[in-house]
């Protein structure tokens, strides 16, 4: 999946984001973005500096807010990875992964939480692809993003517009999985307690096989009686 539709399909298309765009972690190029929603290269370096806490941005920030897109935003919380934005009843979410930082903004009828978590649902994807956030894609409709993509530690940039792969899940396999296991569970409840197991009586020995018939039993115990009883004749 392109980064483009990243923006597009996990972004605005989950309806909590209006637009959105995908920058370099180093701040110097942007991926993909809405038309005409554009992080100014001063803009990307402040972004930058904050999740990096470089120098006294973090307070500047705090202090003076921030500008995407050319519009000034009141920080209302900065995490180690996060930092969420208000301006009026619209704001912006930014999270960095390893290899780039997402910049998502949110209108006036979302709630700001819905478009958090939509975010960083997708960074989580980005860097640890089928970490089982299944409650988290179903219930806010973020697009699965397609086996492959994968942010840890990869070369990826906008040459081809791809994310680099390594083997990863979406979240429609990792809603697979789950399912499975909860089914899976669900057999093992429904399952009789096991018994103790006791060794056979004489009826189950000689259903397996351990036990001659009744007849042919009582033939075997005359035979050696009978040889019995010729061995004590010859010793007297």
């Amino acid at each position: 999946m392109s980064w483009q539709a990243y923006v597009d399909s996990s972004l605005v298309g989950s309806g909590h984001i209006d637009k959105a765009a995908i920058i370099s972690a180093a701040g110097d190029s942007t991926w993909a973005a809405s038309s005409g929603f554009a992080v100014q290269p001063a803009e990307m370096k402040n972004l930058v500096n904050i999740l990096n806490a470089t120098g006294d941005a973090v307070d500047k920030a705090h202090s003076e807010g921030v500008h995407v897109n050319g519009e000034r935003y009141v920080v209302t919380k900065i995490e180690e990875r996060s930092m969420y934005c208000r301006q009026g009843r619209t704001g912006i979410v930014v999270v960095k992964t390893k290899q780039a930082i997402l910049v998502g903004h949110y209108g006036e009828n979302v709630q700001a939480g819905n478009a958090a978590q939509t975010v960083e649902a997708l960074a989580d994807y980005l860097i640890k692809p089928g970490s089982g956030r299944v409650n988290l894609y179903g219930e806010l409709g973020v697009a699965a993003a397609e086996p492959g993509a994968v942010d840890e530690g990869a070369d990826v940039g906008p040459d081809d517009g791809q994310a680099s792969s390594e083997a990863g899940y979406g979240a429609e396999e990792v809603a697979e999985e789950y399912e499975d296991a909860v089914e899976l569970d669900a057999e093992a409840d429904e399952r009789p307690p096991q018994q103790d197991q006791q060794e056979p009586g004489e009826e189950g020995r000689r259903a397996l096989g351990l036990l001659p018939p009744p007849k042919e039993q009582q033939r075997l115990l005359r035979a050696d009686y009978d040889r019995e009883a010729d061995e004590e004749e010859d010793l007297l």
